[in-house]
């Protein structure tokens, strides 16, 4: 599969989950699980952000293909 001209554009979600930052000092009880749920709904978000990556790039294949069909059928 050819690689997504849109992956700048849809790398916002990652950098959003980069961006999520640590609980403050006062609330360090419970540090381990909160980092954890972090980790895991950062690793949601790439995962999301690679499917509508690739979602869009399909969309974008298809839609020039119909485009071609077009031409040819005229």
């Amino acid at each position: 599969m050819k690689q997504c001209k849109c992956d700048k554009y849809f790398s916002v979600l990652s950098d959003m989950a980069s961006a999520i930052k640590s609980p403050a000092p006062s609330s360090t009880r419970n540090q381990s699980p909160k980092k954890m749920s972090l980790a895991k709904e950062k690793e949601e978000l790439r995962h999301l952000n690679d499917r509508f990556a690739a979602y869009i790039d399909r969309v974008r294949g298809l839609e020039e293909q119909n485009s071609k069909l077009k031409k040819n059928a005229r």
